[in-house]
């Protein structure tokens, strides 16, 4: 069995949330705008997941990565994971919309609903399974 060392920082949980929610609320408005343009949608889909890939990738900090766990790598983590969460998030329910409008599903709130509920429904339910 391969046993982890787990670095050990001041801080809480609270302090990790903080830094991730502003940036979240300034980059959706944002994206809300430049999502309008199509041909930008895979590219912010693909760019926020890489966002979010790099805030994950500085929580522990991976073992290549020369990094030690810090206060400051914490927020810098959570506001990666912000930002990338808002592009992936935006991008791909625009993405979802403009498709199911496009295969005949009209274009009201009813399809919208359905198609943010399954969104959300499916990554809360992968994230406890």
């Amino acid at each position: 069995m391969v046993v982890l060392p787990i670095p050990t920082t001041a801080v809480t949980n609270e302090e990790k949330g903080f830094p991730k929610f502003p940036c979240f609320n300034c980059n959706q408005q944002f994206v809300d705008k430049v999502s309008s343009r199509r041909d930008l949608l895979t590219l912010l889909s693909v760019s926020g997941n890489l966002a979010m890939l790099s805030g994950m990738s500085l929580v522990g900090p991976l073992r290549p990565l020369p990094l030690r766990p810090s206060r400051l790598l914490a927020f810098v983590a959570a506001a990666y994971n912000g930002v990338g969460y808002a592009v992936g998030m935006v991008a791909s329910i625009a993405r979802s919309k403009a498709a199911a409008v496009e295969g005949g599903f009209p274009d009201d709130l009813n399809t919208f609903l359905v198609l943010t509920g399954t969104k959300n429904s499916e990554q809360f339910v992968g994230g406890v399974v």
